[in-house]
């Protein structure tokens, strides 16, 4: 008798395959992470001049002795641009806090509506609420018993009021 092959699971067949491509992808990864930062390291780093931003955002930081000796050394021109970069980072930080308060609003409107929007959704059970609530007391008891239950209420809540 010729012994039987084994039949291997579709489960397990392809578990094994994904699990072999996840090898082949994280060893693929860490070759391209290992090549691009050699190359990085290889490439020869200028130093890249300062942009206008960072020049306006250097002098808002600055002593007032730092800017006094960096605008003495500065032409007319430069001096103008700087102070026009200066102006427009100074409008831009204006814009993005007006905008975070903006956006905050409009966060805390659109939850308000969301919530809104869950309970009135929920609504349309409030007409059978009294005929629910009737039921449950009055449940294995006399039907004057919710009655007698809303009259003990009453009559805590008034005590509670005289006191």
């Amino acid at each position: 008798m010729a012994a039987k092959p084994a039949i291997e699971r579709p489960f397990l067949v392809v578990r094994r395959k994904a699990a072999t491509c996840l090898l082949l992808l994280t060893f693929f990864c860490a070759f391209l992470a290992a090549t691009t930062s050699h190359a990085q390291m290889l490439a020869p780093s200028a130093p890249e001049a300062p942009t206008a931003e960072e020049q306006a955002a250097a002098l808002e930081q600055s002593t007032p002795e730092e800017r006094a000796e960096l605008l003495s050394r500065l032409s007319d021109a430069q001096v103008r641009s700087l102070l026009l970069d200066y102006l427009a980072l100074r409008q831009q930080q204006a814009a993005d806090a007006s905008s975070f308060a903006i956006d905050n609003f409009d966060r805390n409107v659109q939850r308000f509506r969301q919530g809104i929007e869950a309970q009135l959704a929920e609504a349309y059970i409030l007409p059978t609420l009294p005929g629910f609530l009737y039921d449950k007391l009055s449940e294995g008891r006399g039907p004057y018993h919710p009655l007698i239950v809303l009259a003990a209420l009453l009559a805590i809540g008034l005590i509670a009021k005289a006191s």
